[in-house]
């Protein structure tokens, strides 16, 4: 697959001091005691956004920075995709991503997520074969119109689906579907903060004027302290349910592939999520005051076979 960045993007890359270049990965090394390969997505337009405001404001600060409300509330950037050179970097990485054979890749719902597996598995040589399945609980921290997926059943899923049948890949949505347009309020990792907006969503469709989901939501972002409607616990706490359903698929994965006659260490399983997520995901504890210092900071598109274990 042919990509080559445009020279405003190679621009940008020098001026904000953007790397070009993924963490490059030792294929030839023995994984066979890592069932699983974590994986961050592309560097996104909500990164790039990021860049701007720090390179104009290097000590920006949540209250005082100008053009950090609009780039957190937004409504323009909702559902973040890829930048170009989010594509790009995954194009590098279609070499080392090809040489592991996949069972099943769990991915992010977000757009960035998606396109990140889409892009990277593009020249998979089993990539028709493998199952690749939406995962709710993956969803990044919800803090910004950037990590919100308004409209992930309808119109993201075309554009999404459309991508996807470009280089023959399926995409399982039924884990989302089942819960519904509100499915990232749904995961939240706390009852009161669910219950709060699903009784103020409900109270909006009764109104005769109602307005849309995502305008309920973003008025919620800009409510909250920092723009964090989930908080570093609550994140926490996602991301364990996560590594939960994860790991009980992959043991009833493992059971059946020893029963079929399969190499159980053959066939990896993929998690293709975000940067919070997964240092959350790959930490051991919560520190007292609600944060988290320890996990793995993956950078984007880094490709690091893992074991919970």
């Amino acid at each position: 697959m042919d990509f080559h960045l445009s020279e405003e993007s190679k621009f940008y890359s020098q001026q904000y001091q953007i790397p070009l270049e993924v963490p490059s990965l030792d294929t030839e090394q023995d994984y066979s005691d890592k069932p699983f390969i974590l994986i961050r997505h592309g560097f996104s337009m909500q990164n790039f956004q990021e860049k701007e405001v720090t390179y104009k404001n290097p000590n920006w600060e949540y209250s005082q920075t100008d053009g950090l409300e609009e780039m957190f509330t937004n409504e323009k950037y909702i559902d973040s995709s890829l930048h170009e050179i989010g594509i790009f970097q995954c194009v590098q990485q279609q070499k080392s991503i090809n040489k592991f054979k996949f069972h099943t890749v769990f991915i992010s719902p977000l757009r960035r997520t998606i396109q990140t597996c889409i892009y990277l598995f593009a020249t998979h040589p089993d990539r028709q074969n493998i199952n690749f399945v939406l995962l709710p609980q993956l969803a990044e921290c919800l803090c910004s119109s950037g990590c919100f997926s308004a409209f992930t059943l309808s119109q993201t899923r075309k554009e999404m689906e459309a991508l996807a049948s470009k280089y023959q890949i399926t995409i399982d949505y039924s884990k989302v579907s089942e819960l519904g347009e509100s499915w990232q309020i749904k995961v939240l990792e706390n009852d009161q903060v669910v219950k709060n907006i699903l009784g103020k969503l409900e109270r909006n469709g009764e109104c005769d004027c109602r307005e849309p989901y995502y305008k309920v939501i973003l008025n919620e972002i800009k409510q909250t302290k920092n723009y964090l409607i989930e908080t570093w616990d609550m994140l926490y706490k996602k991301s364990k349910k996560a590594q939960e359903i994860i790991k009980n698929f992959q043991e009833s994965a493992k059971q059946q592939q020893i029963q079929n006659g399969y190499d159980e260490t053959e066939y990896k399983i993929g998690i293709v999520s975000h940067g919070y997520l997964m240092k959350c995901m790959t930490a051991s504890r919560i520190e007292d005051d609600g944060s988290v210092q320890e996990g793995t900071v993956l950078q984007n598109v880094q490709i690091l076979p893992y074991s919970f274990d």
